[in-house]
């Protein structure tokens, strides 16, 4: 995607610039959902590929915990393939605060927090909740900047 995007962006060809995120878009979409279900139907063998002394308690935590954890998987496509299309087309900021935001700044407070208010459930909960956080921001920014350069 990133090849493709700084051609046709570098070209000056903005419609083919905007299709190639658009497919991109869509099939972090579809991946994503191929995850999160591939999780849910193979939750148990996962489990057990790590679990080998059959640890009831850690049995049912990872079950819960891989449920939870994997629906950040859209957002982590999203905020992933906005920060590589921003790099691609000479916006090195706002890419550079999607990377800021998800893996230093709201990570490491989140889990602190949630672990402080929700237990287990909290610390499996923060990657999808900062991910969601954070792609609110990659949607603002990405329809400043769309303005910015001039994408219909």
């Amino acid at each position: 995607m990133q090849l493709l995007v700084s051609h046709f962006y570098g070209m000056g060809n903005k419609p083919q610039t905007r299709m190639v995120l658009r497919y991109a878009m869509v099939t972090m979409l579809v991946l994503s959902g191929m995850i999160y279900g591939l999780i849910g139907l193979f939750t148990q063998p996962i489990i057990g590929i790590f679990n080998s002394e059959n640890n009831r308690q850690l049995q049912e935590i990872a079950a819960v915990g891989l449920r939870l954890y994997f629906v950040s998987s859209p957002f982590i496509g999203y905020n992933t393939v906005l920060a590589m299309f921003f790099t691609s087309v000479e916006r090195a900021m706002p890419a550079h605060v999607l990377s800021l935001l998800r893996g230093f700044i709201l990570i490491i407070p989140a889990a602190f927090g949630f672990s402080v208010l929700w237990g287990m459930t909290g610390v499996w909960m923060v990657y999808p909740l900062v991910e969601a956080v954070v792609m609110l921001f990659g949607l603002w920014a990405d329809k400043r900047y769309r303005s910015l350069l001039l994408f219909t």
